[in-house]
C-alpha cells in the first residue's frame, strides 16, 4: 500500500468519522432504507424515538415502525410514494405500542454503488396535537352564534370570528382594520377605549349598542373577560344580539302594566259592583229584619223568610266572587290571632242549623281525645272552609247525618274531617272538584245551585295554611271532605279530671256517633256510662230495672217518644225512686224547646255540637265538692235587648241613600236611642259641630256626594279624638276596612248590615245608661189610639219599634188604596183581593181581612159592596189619623232658613247634572222633612214633575231661574 493510499484511507476514516459524530449529534431520527425496506444505518435519536436498543433496532424493516406501510420499492417508487413532495407524514408504532406522529425528509443517496432513500425523522406528535387543539378552537371560534372579538388595550381588532363579521355587515378582511369605536354607538370614541383597561381585570358583562356598516343600530349583550396572549393584554368579548330580546322584553313590560291596569280595572270593577249590589242588599236585608218584627201571618212570614234566604244566597255569592277575585291578585292575606276552635264550630252549627232542621238531618261533631281549644290563626277562614264544607254535605244529604269531626295529627297540626250520607262521588266527578266556576256535572248546578267557587276558594285557604284538601267518596255512599291545615296551639291550662268511677250517667240518644262521642267526653271522668237508643229504653232502664242513675243526658228529638216526652214520664212515673237529673241536649235551637224543658221540669239545656269545656265544668259542678244546680242556658239577653241599655243615647247616623237611613233608623230608634240624620260629609261635619258632646258614636258611610267618609271623619277627628266613627261601607275589601282605620274611624261594618255585629259595635263602645230588665222585652206601648175599623194594639202588641213602622205602612196603603173599589167581574179581581187580604191584616184592619177571606172563596156582589164599603172607612180612618198634624206619629217640618233652602236646591242642582235618579231621590226626600215658604214648596213640585219625566235639563233651568 503506497503512501498516498494510506493518507487516502486515513483522511476516508477521519471523514467517516466526522459523519457518524454528525449523524449521531442530529436531533432528528436519521435512517437509511434500501429499496427493499431494510433499515442499513441509524442514529441514536432514531432508537430513541421509537424506544429501542441500537441492537433491537439493527436488522429492522420499514414495516415494523411504519403504520402506513405498504409493500413497495422504496428507491424505485420514489417520489410517488411521498406524492412528489421530499417531505411527507406518517405514524411510527414505537417499541411500547404507543403511535407517534412523525414527519420524514427523504432523498435518494448512492452509498458503495447502491442507491438508498436517506431519511430524517421527526416526532411531531405535540405540535400535531396542538395543531388540533388549534383547529378545533377555531371550528369552534367559527361555529358560535355569538360575535367573538379581541381587542388590544388601544382598541385595535386583532382578531373576530364569521358570525361577528357578519353581525356587523363587514368582511373578515374589513374588519381587521376595525377599531372599537367604529362600531360601538353607545359611547364616544375617547370613552370607547378607555373603557378597555377597566374592563381588563374585571369578567363582566352589560349592555350596548353597536352599529352596523350600513349605520344601522342594535342592541347588544357582551360578556368581557380579560386575557394575556403572546404576554400581551387583551379583552375577549362575546357579543349577542339582543334586539329580538329587547323587543321582547318591552312587549312583556307593556303586557305586564296592561295587565296592571286589567287587574287594578277589575279591582276597582270589583269594588264598584260590591257596593252597588250591596247598598240595595242593605235595604232588601234591612228592611226584611225590620219587616220580622211586625204582626205577620203565616204566609207572610213565609214569604219574609224566603226573602232573607234568598238574599243572604245573593249575599254569599257575591263574597265568594271577592274572595276568588282577591286570592288571584295575590291579595287576600291570613290573620294569626287567638281564637276558641269551639266557638268557630258553633258559629257554622248556627249557620247551617236551618237547613239541617228542614232536612231532618243529625249533625255531629265529634272532638280528638283531650284536644286542645285555644288556638292562633284565622277563625275567619278556618269557619269559612267549614262552612262551605258542610252547606254542600246538607245540600248534597237527604237522610242521614253530617258529621265534623276533628283531630291532632301532631303539634301544631290538625285534621279535619267534614263526612256525610248522601249521594257521593264517582271518581270522574271527584277529579273535578276544587276547580273554579267547576262542580261535579252540569246536572248538579241545575239541580243543587251554587257558582262552583266554594271547593276552590276552601282549597286555597287551606294551601295558604300550609295543609292539604281532598275527598273520599263513592257514588251512593257518601263523601267525606277532609283537610290538614297548620294551627298553633296556645299553652292550655292544664285540667285536672276528677275520678267519678261511683257516678252513674245514662245517655239517651238515637244516634249512634253521638253516643260514641259523649261517651268519649264522659270517660275522662271514669264515670259508668250506660246508653239508651230510645225513649223508651230509657223508661224501661229508670223505672221498670230500677237501676240508679245519677245524671241522664237526653237527646230532645227521638223518633216516637221525644226527650220531653221522655223526661216527663220519668218523672210522673218513677216517683218511688230516686229521680236522677236530667239535661235536655239539641241540636236544634234552645230557643224554640227551653219553655217546654222547664215546664218538664228540666233546668238545664246542652246545645249540640256540646263543648267539651262546658260539659266539664257541668260534670264537676254536679258531682264535685260543691254541689250546684246549673243552668248552662242561662240565657244572656239578645243583643236587641242589651240596646235598650243605651236608651237616651245620641248616634249620628252619615248615609246619602234614603232606604238606608230608614233602616238604620228603624234599627235604633226602638231602643231609645237618639238617631240624627246626615245626607254626605258636609252635613256630617255641621251637625257634629253644632250638637257637640250631644253624639256618643257616629255611624259614617263612605261613598257619598259633596264628601265622602274619609273626609268626613279625619276632619272630625281633627275636633273630637274620642268620638268612635264606624265606617259603614259597600266594599267588602280588606282595603277599605284598613283605609278606614287610616281616616281615623275606629270599626268598619260591610254593608249589607249584619244586625248583630251593629249591635254589638254599639254595644261595645256606647256606655250603658240603664239596667236591662225582663220589663223592657215585654214593656207595652201607652196610649195607643183605639179605633174602629184599625186594631194598632194586635198589630203593635209590645214593640216600640213598629210604631214608626205601622205609620209607614198605613200611609202607604191608603196612597195605593185611597181611590179604589173591587170589580168581581175585573181581569185582576182574584190578584187585587188577595193582596188587600194580606195587607188588611197586616195593618190591623180586621174586618176588611174578613170580608176579602169571604170575598176571595165566594165572589159575588153583595160581598163586594160589602168590601167596598169596609175599604173606604179604613182608608178614611187613616186620612183622620195619621194624615193629622196632631196626632204622635207623624213627623213635624223643620223650620229652616232661606239659605239653607237655596244650599239644599243649589245641591239638587249638581245631582240633576249627573241625570241619576240614584242621586237625585235622597235629596227630593230630604225636603219632606223641611217647612218651606209658598215659593219654594211650588218650585219643589214643579222640579217633582220634572224628574219624573226625565226632564232634568228643564229642572235645572227652573231652580237657575228662581235663585
Amino acid at each position: 500500500m503506497t503512501k498516498e493510499d494510506k493518507t487516502y484511507i486515513k483522511k476516508l476514516e477521519l471523514s467517516e468519522k466526522r459523519h457518524r459524530i454528525l449523524l449521531e449529534a442530529a436531533g432528528d431520527g436519521i435512517h437509511i432504507i434500501d429499496n427493499n425496506g431494510r433499515l442499513i444505518e441509524f442514529n441514536k435519536s432514531f432508537c430513541n424515538m421509537l424506544g429501542y436498543t441500537p441492537d433491537e433496532m439493527r436488522g429492522s424493516h420499514v414495516k415494523d415502525w411504519d403504520l402506513k406501510y405498504k409493500p413497495m420499492k422504496f428507491v424505485d417508487d420514489f417520489p410517488k410514494n411521498t406524492e412528489a413532495l421530499p417531505t411527507f407524514e406518517s405514524l411510527n408504532r414505537r417499541k411500547d405500542g404507543s403511535v407517534i406522529h412523525v414527519e420524514i425528509n427523504a432523498v435518494k443517496v448512492e452509498i458503495d454503488g447502491e442507491i438508498m432513500l436517506f431519511c430524517a425523522s421527526r416526532d411531531i406528535t405535540e405540535r400535531k396535537k396542538a395543531m388540533d387543539e388549534s383547529k378545533k378552537y377555531e371550528t369552534l371560534l367559527q361555529a358560535s352564534g355569538d360575535g367573538i372579538h379581541v381587542l388590544d388595550v388601544e382598541g385595535n381588532l386583532i382578531e373576530a370570528n364569521e358570525a361577528f363579521c357578519n353581525m356587523l355587515g363587514y368582511s373578515y378582511e374589513e374588519a381587521k382594520g376595525l377599531k372599537v369605536k367604529d362600531w360601538d354607538a353607545k359611547w364616544t370614541p375617547k370613552e370607547s377605549i378607555e373603557h378597555i383597561p377597566m374592563l381588563m381585570g374585571t369578567c363582566t358583562t352589560f349592555e350596548t349598542l353597536h352599529k352596523k356598516k350600513d349605520g344601522t343600530i342594535f342592541n347588544v349583550e357582551i360578556n368581557a373577560v380579560g386575557v394575556e396572549i403572546g404576554n400581551k393584554p387583551t379583552l375577549f368579548c362575546t357579543s349577542r344580539d339582543i334586539t329580538n330580546r329587547k323587543s321582547v322584553e318591552k312587549e312583556v313590560q307593556e303586557a305586564r302594566i296592561k295587565a296592571e291596569e286589567a287587574t287594578k280595572a277589575k279591582s276597582e270593577f270589583l269594588a264598584n259592583m260590591s257596593h252597588e249590589i250591596r247598598t240595595p242588599m242593605n235595604a232588601i236585608i234591612g228592611m226584611t229584619y225590620l219587616m220580622k218584627d211586625t204582626n205577620l201571618d203565616n204566609i207572610q212570614l213565609d214569604y219574609l223568610r224566603k226573602i232573607e234566604s234568598a238574599a243572604n244566597s245573593l249575599l254569599g255569592i257575591i263574597n265568594d266572587v271577592l274572595d276568588f277575585s282577591k286570592i288571584e291578585a295575590g291579595k287576600l292575606e291570613l290573620e294569626k290571632i287567638e281564637f276558641d276552635l269551639h266557638n268557630v264550630i258553633e258559629n257554622v252549627v248556627n249557620i247551617i242549623e236551618l237547613k239541617i232542621q228542614e232536612k231532618e238531618l243529625e249533625f255531629v261533631v265529634g272532638y280528638d281525645h283531650n284536644m286542645n281549644m285555644n288556638l292562633f290563626g284565622d277563625p275567619l277562614r278556618l269557619g269559612q272552609i267549614l262552612i262551605n264544607l258542610a252547606t254542600n254535605a246538607v245540600k248534597f244529604t237527604n237522610e242521614g247525618e253530617v258529621t265534623i269531626y276533628i283531630e291532632k295529627i301532631k303539634q301544631d297540626k290538625f285534621r279535619f274531617r267534614v263526612k256525610d250520607t248522601g249521594i257521593g262521588l264517582s271518581k270522574e266527578q271527584s277529579q273535578k272538584l276544587f276547580k273554579s266556576f267547576t262542580q261535579a256535572d252540569n246536572s248538579t248546578t241545575r239541580k243543587f245551585g251554587g257558582t262552583g267557587l266554594g271547593l276552590a276558594i276552601s282549597k286555597k285557604f287551606v294551601e295558604m295554611m300550609g295543609g292539604e284538601i281532598w275527598v273520599e267518596s263513592e257514588v251512593g255512599k257518601g263523601s267525606e271532605f277532609i283537610f290538614e291545615v297548620d294551627l298553633i296551639e296556645k299553652t292550655p291550662k292544664k285540667r285536672n279530671y276528677q275520678n267519678f268511677k261511683n257516678k252513674n250517667v245514662l245517655i239517651v240518644d238515637d244516634t249512634p256517633s253521638w253516643q260514641i262521642i259523649i261517651s268519649k267526653l264522659l270517660n275522662n271522668f271514669n264515670i259508668n256510662i250506660t246508653v239508651a237508643n230510645s225513649g223508651k229504653e230509657a223508661i224501661d232502664l229508670i223505672c221498670n230495672d230500677s237501676k240508679h242513675f245519677d245524671l241522664v243526658l237526653m237527646d230532645w228529638k227521638m223518633p216516637n217518644l221525644n226527650g220531653l216526652e221522655t223526661a216527663k214520664i220519668i218523672k210522673e212515673q218513677c216517683k218511688s225512686n230516686d229521680t236522677p237529673t236530667i239535661i235536655m241536649i239539641s241540636a236544634y235551637s234552645a230557643v224554640d224547646i227551653l219553655q217546654k224543658a222547664k215546664e218538664a221540669g228540666i233546668d238545664t239545656f246542652l246545645k249540640k255540637p256540646i263543648n267539651p269545656s262546658l260539659l266539664y265544668n257541668i260534670i264537676v259542678g254536679m258531682f264535685g265538692e260543691h254541689i250546684a244546680k246549673m243552668n248552662c242556658i242561662l240565657e244572656k239577653p239578645s243583643l236587641k235587648t242589651q240596646l235598650s241599655s243605651l236608651k237616651g243615647s245620641g248616634v249620628l247616623v252619615v248615609e246619602d241613600n234614603v232606604l238606608n237611613q230608614e233602616v238604620l233608623t228603624g234599627m235604633l230608634r226602638p231602643s231609645g236611642i237618639f238617631v240624627d240624620i246626615a245626607s254626605n260629609g258636609v252635613e256630617a261635619v255641621e251637625r257634629f259641630k253644632a250638637k257637640r258632646g250631644f253624639y256618643e258614636l257616629i255611624l259614617m258611610d263612605i261613598q257619598m256626594p259633596m264628601m265622602d267618609g274619609y273626609e268626613a271623619a279625619k276632619i272630625i277627628r281633627e275636633m273630637d279624638k274620642t268620638i268612635p266613627i264606624v265606617a259603614l261601607s259597600a266594599n267588602a275589601m280588606k282595603e277599605d276596612a284598613n283605609k278606614s282605620k287610616s281616616a281615623g274611624m275606629n270599626d268598619h261594618l260591610n254593608k249589607p248590615i249584619d244586625t248583630e255585629k251593629l249591635f254589638e259595635v254599639l254595644l261595645k263602645y256606647i256606655s250603658k245608661k240603664t239596667d236591662v230588665s225582663k220589663a223592657d222585652e215585654n214593656s207595652v206601648i201607652k196610649d195607643i189610639p183605639t179605633l174602629k175599623h184599625l186594631n194598632i194594639q194586635r198589630v203593635v202588641p209590645s214593640l216600640l219599634s213598629t210604631l214608626s213602622l205601622y205609620n209607614n205602612l198605613v200611609l202607604k196603603f191608603f196612597d195605593n188604596y185611597k181611590n179604589k173599589t173591587v170589580d168581581i167581574d175585573s181581569v185582576d179581581f182574584k190578584y187585587f183581593i188577595h193582596t188587600i187580604k194580606g195587607l188588611s191584616g197586616t195593618i190591623g184592619a180586621d174586618y176588611l181581612y174578613e170580608i176579602s177571606q169571604k170575598l176571595e172563596e165566594n165572589p159575588n156582589k153583595d160581598l163586594s159592596d160589602e168590601f167596598n164599603k169596609e175599604l173606604k172607612s179604613v182608608c178614611d180612618e187613616i186620612k183622620l189619623n195619621f194624615y193629622n198634624d196632631k196626632n204622635d206619629f207623624d213627623k213635624k217640618k223643620i223650620k229652616t232658613s232661606k239659605e239653607d233652602i237655596e244650599n239644599l236646591f243649589r245641591e239638587l242642582e249638581k245631582a240633576l247634572i249627573t241625570k241619576r235618579p240614584k242621586r237625585i231621590n235622597p235629596i227630593l226626600c230630604r225636603f219632606d222633612a223641611l217647612d218651606l215658604d209658598e215659593k219654594s214648596q211650588k218650585l219643589l213640585e214643579k222640579v217633582i214633575m220634572m224628574v219624573k219625566e226625565y226632564e232634568y235639563e228643564m229642572a235645572l233651568k227652573s231652580i237657575d231661574k228662581y235663585f
